[in-house]
């Protein structure tokens, strides 16, 4: 074995090794809160990290929101995302800090501007983690998608925030309601928004929009692909069944693209006579049509156009280089399940083409 593969066996296994260690041993690491976004932190040796508990939630509130926190954290489940490690605690150089100003403070926000996601809470984006209760005497005048401006107070007792104060304001976010998750007899609230990429480098992962801040892509990951503006569904992000909590990296996560309103996700805990009665999936959806039908029907889900044209120096056999109609293809590959199958049963030249481009 000569020294060049003595030296890849060497970095491929001490890593897998150190990826063990991650997993088996919570770790520790300095982070401090990335400008402008209160619920993103960075470390100097594990990059971008998510707080899904809302350990540092309060910590932009603080006099320490400047600085840097040491925490501990565990791997994410996924080893593919830019955020794989989760904040799960703060350590003793800032924790008995923050609890005793806390403590001796009042903590409150004042004229900040959110939106209403359900009959009792507010999200603001400027606030990152944090969900303020609504009490009963403002229920009355509010609904979900409804943005608004409020204050609110930090109650100790509960660890929550309940808004003191609250005004209208004339535009409204367009909302559904749909059963996203695996939770029976539960629907999850749904919005329509306009969406970007983010410019700076370190968050290019994840879109923005005005009203909810950053967002997760989740599977749609053509969206941070170029620096346009599309429609997109949004929800919060919630842990489902033999989850303990929330799978994306921001408090709200993409569903669903384009204008069209979304279909409900089937439930596990739906009947058999219910499952018998319609398709299970998106995908058998799809396949319940004519795969003419189903590809039109998966563009539409993109938000993208029905027909893209070739570039003149496309020929029969292979499409030339930033060929409209191949970047297409190529999106719909990334996000539309099993889409070559299907794409091979409608379309056999174009299928053809795709796969010599996919080992050109």
């Amino acid at each position: 074995m000569n020294g060049l593969v003595r030296w890849y066996c060497w970095r491929r296994y001490s890593r897998l090794a150190s990826l063990l260690r991650v997993i088996i041993v919570q770790i520790k690491t300095s982070v401090k809160a990335v400008e402008d976004y209160p619920n993103v932190f960075k470390s100097d040796d594990f990059g971008l990290i998510d707080d899904p508990d809302g350990v540092l939630s309060l910590l932009h509130l603080s006099p320490y929101q400047r600085s840097s926190v040491v925490v501990s954290l565990l791997d994410s489940p996924s080893l593919l995302t830019r955020f794989r490690f989760r904040i799960v605690d703060v350590q003793p150089d800032k924790g008995p800090k923050l609890k005793r100003w806390m403590e001796e403070n009042k903590v409150e926000v004042q004229n900040s501007k959110g939106i209403v996601i359900d009959a009792s809470t507010i999200y603001s984006k400027e606030h990152g983690s944090i969900f303020f209760d609504v009490p009963e005497t403002f229920r009355s005048i509010i609904s979900p998608g409804k943005m608004v401006t409020f204050s609110a107070v930090y109650k100790h007792e509960d660890k929550s925030f309940e808004v003191s104060n609250i005004s209208l304001l004339p535009n409204e976010i367009p909302c559904v309601e749909r059963r996203m998750l695996s939770l029976p007899h539960e629907k999850q609230r749904l919005f329509r928004v306009s969406v970007k990429k983010i410019r700076r480098k370190e968050l290019d992962c994840l879109v923005e929009s005005e009203e909810f801040g950053l967002i997760d892509v989740d599977s749609y990951t053509y969206l941070t692909n170029k620096d346009i503006q599309r429609t997109v569904w949004v929800m919060r992000s919630l842990p489902d069944l033999q989850q303990t909590s929330r799978p994306s990296r921001t408090p709200f996560v993409v569903v669903w693209c384009g204008d069209r309103e979304p279909p409900e996700k089937d439930s596990q805990a739906q009947n058999d006579a219910e499952v018998a009665d319609r398709p299970q999936s998106v995908l058998e959806a799809l396949s319940a049509i004519n795969p003419e039908n189903a590809m039109d029907a998966a563009m539409e889900r993109m938000g993208i156009s029905k027909t893209q044209p070739h570039k003149v120096e496309c020929t029969e056999e292979a499409c030339a280089p930033k060929c409209p109609h191949m970047e297409m293809i190529m999106l719909m590959i990334e996000t539309v399940p099993q889409f070559l199958e299907l794409l091979e049963k409608s379309d056999v030249a174009l299928y053809t083409k795709v796969v010599n481009k996919m080992f050109m």
